[in-house]
């Protein structure tokens, strides 16, 4: 949870200023804080000397900035993950959520194959419009050289001023020469909601993928939008794969639902300014609409609070799997050189008054331990809710597991880079396009080979390979090490069998992958909803004049 706060710039001179600072507030402290903060000075007097000789005495010269940033790196390894110091270029990704906005060409790229790849082209920008790819390579960017990365050299080039122009050099698969395109900067809005409409009979849906600022007013567009066009039975709001955001646009989400003056959420802290209550300040414009509320282990923080909030409040029934259990604040404070320290200051409470918080970090073991005191708390109605285990849903619905071999096609990049290729000799896509056999053939004969030679080899096959480096090394005899050989092979061979045994899943993957670069976000996500079981699962609590909705709201 991302809460925006920010002071001066300290001078270059801030570690002498800090030392300064602290021996003066020292004076006008209570007695326990007296001793803190003389402590904390006694420390940083230890670590400025430190640095001091460190810096004229040591054998070489050494870089000052590479150190100060190995010794802040290494001081909140201590802490929870979510404490981080942030370097220019990340500190303004955090920026991003807060202003809701930004100059650039509208792509997002990743790191494949050690290439700076495009990974995503967005609807109605200057990359899609004049025919940029999602994975086609970045080569050069404003005549800056780019293939390897990293990926903040090319964050520098592609934003700007909007009406300013990127030439854009890029590699595809199938094409001889290197293409060339000149991108207009546009200002692009970082949208919360990826996907709005209608999913059947009275029925909205709404995906809702970030809380950047602005997520209060794109559902109250969402909303309004989606009654117009008939949502009467109910809605449902998937926050899957919802990563979280700004704590204020949690609060906006939510007084949508819920009468002005509802308590939201309440976060607490060591510091007195950063214990608030957070009220709905607006009159709601789906008051007493069902809610299905849709959430995953990747729904975190800001997710959690419309989630956790909405089921404490009775105004909505949550279903898929336990959520990611984030229920720490983070605050931003800036640094010299418009560098950034995000530190977790508070933690939040859902109305009931639970923290969902799953692992402590307070105690003295390295990554925290996992809380399982799970107190009971109410509802508004009295339904049972529990603390310190993320949201847990009201009805459990779990998707079917991945199999391995799929999930090893997908982390090794193998169905995009082969949807790539594919897609290269294709001007648009086919009007009835399918994967056909010799295409599926096709692409589990290049899977085949390229998992042979992977840097991240089948788990399976990496024991088999540690087992026969300790049997040469502790001297087996030549039959062990021939009969571990042969598993080695069994193991291989047993990976095409494994693609033929889930080929129709293969395909599926393929044809999304494929059909990816010539369909835009909000197709991808109408596609998928008719076959998705979570959805599918909520429909169901709204059928029947919202019987299954009713009756999980009645549970005590």
């Amino acid at each position: 949870m991302d809460k925006p706060h920010s002071t001066l710039p300290l001078s270059p001179r801030a570690l002498l200023m800090v030392l300064a600072s602290v021996m003066v507030l020292a004076a006008f402290m209570l007695p326990d804080e007296e001793e803190y903060y003389y402590n904390v000075n006694a420390q940083l007097e230890v670590f400025g000397e430190t640095f001091r000789e460190l810096s004229h005495g040591y054998v070489e010269k050494l870089d000052p900035e590479r150190m100060i940033t190995a010794a802040i790196d290494g001081m909140l390894e201590e802490l929870d993950p979510y404490t981080e110091y942030l370097r220019k270029g990340e500190a303004a990704e955090i920026e991003l959520l807060s202003s809701g906005s930004y100059g650039g060409i509208g792509i997002s790229v990743g790191m494949r194959d050690s290439m700076v790849t495009i990974t995503d082209v967005m609807d109605g920008y200057s990359a899609q419009r004049e025919g940029v790819r999602m994975g086609d390579r970045i080569m050069e960017i404003n005549g800056v050289r780019m293939l390897n990365g990293p990926i903040e050299r090319l964050r520098e080039q592609t934003r700007g001023l909007p009406n300013t122009t990127v030439p854009l050099t890029v590699q595809r698969d199938g094409v001889d020469t290197l293409l060339h395109f000149t991108l207009t900067r546009e200002t692009i809005r970082v949208r919360s909601i990826s996907y709005s409409g209608m999913v059947a009979d009275s029925v909205g849906y709404v995906r809702l993928t970030r809380f950047s600022s602005n997520a209060g007013d794109e559902m109250r567009a969402a909303i309004l939008d989606l009654q117009r066009q008939g949502m009467k039975r109910g809605m449902i709001l998937d926050l899957r794969n919802n990563p979280g955001g700004v704590l204020e646009a949690a609060v906006d989400v939510v007084a949508k639902f819920v009468p002005s003056g509802s308590l939201i959420v309440s976060t607490r802290g060591r510091d007195s300014a950063e214990s608030q209550e957070y009220r709905s300040t607006e009159d709601p414009i789906a008051e007493g609409l069902p809610v299905v509320i849709m959430v995953d282990g990747y729904s975190a923080s800001a997710a959690e609070i419309v989630a956790g909030a909405m089921q404490d409040l009775d105004v909505g029934v949550v279903i898929g799997v336990p959520s990611f259990g984030k229920g720490l604040v983070q605050s931003t404070r800036l640094l010299p050189d418009d560098n950034m320290l995000k530190m977790t200051t508070a933690r939040y409470y859902t109305p009931s008054g639970r923290c969902i918080q799953k692992i402590d970090y307070a105690g003295d073991q390295a990554g925290g331990t996992v809380d399982t005191s799970h107190r009971l708390f109410r509802t508004r109605i009295g339904r049972p809710v529990y603390d310190h285990g993320g949201v847990l849903p009201d009805t459990l619905v779990r998707l079917p597991d991945t199999a391995a071999i799929i999930a090893r096609l997908a982390e090794s990049n193998l169905f995009f880079r082969f949807a790539s290729q594919s897609a290269s000799g294709m001007r648009a896509l086919p009007q009835r396009f399918a994967i056909t056999d010799s295409l599926l053939a096709a692409f589990m004969e290049f899977s085949t080979n390229e998992l042979n030679e992977s840097q991240t080899p089948d788990p399976l096959i990496e024991q088999i390979d540690d087992l026969y480096d300790d049997a040469r090394r502790t001297r087996r005899s030549a039959q062990v090490v021939e009969q571990i050989e042969k598993l080695r092979g069994v193991a291989k061979a047993d990976q095409r069998r494994e693609m033929e045994r889930y080929r129709e899943e293969v395909r599926r993957w393929l044809f999304d992958e494929i059909t990816a670069r010539f369909t835009t976000q909000r197709e991808r996500v109408a596609k998928s909803l008719p076959n998705d079981r979570q959805v599918n699962a909520a429909l169901g609590l709204l059928r029947l004049g919202g019987k299954g909705y009713r009756k999980l709201l009645a549970i005590r």
